[in-house]
């Protein structure tokens, strides 16, 4: 979707233009959410069935495609303010550190930078 709400196909450009928006926000640390819309027809849902989770969540993953990209939204979490401290007594005491997380590959570097477990930043 253009910024004047009109939708666009998502072709080669497109993709290529949000994983690269995606990258640039995860190389700075901020964790990145996709947002998609769906307008659903009310009668395609059963309204007796509705109070039956099983079937809201098998409905929702059936209609859970042909949906329009909003956008992308950045989020930052900030490290505590006691963060580096922490990380410093630990290392004193002879304690080494490994960032194992499932966060996005170039968010990670950057992590490992402002939390202080690197000395050096290594970037994928």
């Amino acid at each position: 979707m253009d910024s004047d709400g009109v939708a666009l196909p998502l072709d080669a450009s497109v993709a290529a233009g949000m994983s690269a928006a995606q990258e640039e926000y995860a190389s700075r640390g901020q964790r990145v959410l996709l947002l998609a819309k769906k307008v659903i027809n009310p009668d395609r849902l059963n309204k007796e069935s509705l109070s039956d989770p099983i079937y809201v969540e098998e409905r929702l993953i059936e209609l859970n495609i042909d949906l329009t990209i909003v956008g992308l939204v950045a989020l930052v979490d900030p490290p505590k303010d006691d963060t580096a401290h922490t990380v410093s007594v630990c290392r004193r005491a002879g304690i080494r550190f490994a960032m194992v997380t499932g966060v996005f590959v170039f968010t990670n570097p950057f992590l490992a930078g402002i939390y202080f477990i690197y000395k050096q930043v290594i970037s994928p």
